[in-house]
């Protein structure tokens, strides 16, 4: 919860609140007031619709917020793997990022677990607008393959999958770390053994 001396700006932190208390409790579940009391304002004092018509408009900005910064960090790892040679300490590092962006994400994903029926319209923006974004990024990064977009799904898959077991069980699968996972999985995208 935010304390009244967080330096923030306040839509930064109803953004913030209203994120996590929706990932909690629900869209439903949620009242203005408690993201007002959440972002260190008085509940009930009409502070949120100084910046906010609805929850829905706080739902909009924090996934559009969400997503592009997922678009940012994908160019800038196209840009990035392609200023030199691309081994697998660099496909691996990349796939680090990708953990990192994942972890960034973890409200929104919680969010969508679930609110999925209530948002279906979320659920396609986000496989649109990251799911296919991110096949077609992990393709052309790996480079090893005519079949770029199936590669680019199975490096998807390989990430969100590690990524989602390790917060469903607490644990990585079969207790291999981060980053001896993305360097498997880079040296496979790369067709090394």
């Amino acid at each position: 919860m935010s304390s009244r001396t967080d330096a923030r700006p306040t839509r930064e932190r109803i953004l913030t609140e209203a994120l996590r208390l929706f990932a909690e409790r629900g869209v439903d579940g949620t009242a203005v007031t408690d993201i007002e009391a959440a972002a260190g304002l008085s509940p009930g004092s009409g502070s949120f619709y100084r910046h906010f018509s609805s929850k829905q408009d706080v739902l909009d900005e924090v996934v559009t917020g969400i997503i592009e910064a997922s678009d940012r960090s994908q160019q800038d790892r196209l840009l990035e793997a392609h200023t030199g040679p691309l081994t697998a300490e660099v496909l691996r590092d990349q796939y680090l990022a990708v953990f990192e962006l994942l972890a960034d994400m973890g409200q929104l994903i919680d969010l969508l677990a679930r609110e999925r029926h209530r948002l279906p319209e979320l659920a396609e923006l986000l496989a649109e607008r990251m799911v296919a974004t991110g096949i077609a990024t992990e393709g052309k990064l790996a480079r090893a393959t005519e079949d770029e977009q199936a590669l680019g799904a199975i490096v998807i898959s390989a990430l969100t999958g590690y990524h989602l077991a390790t917060q469903f069980f607490g644990a990585p699968p079969g207790d291999v770390d981060r980053e001896r996972f993305a360097t498997a999985l880079a040296r496979l995208a790369l067709g090394q053994s």
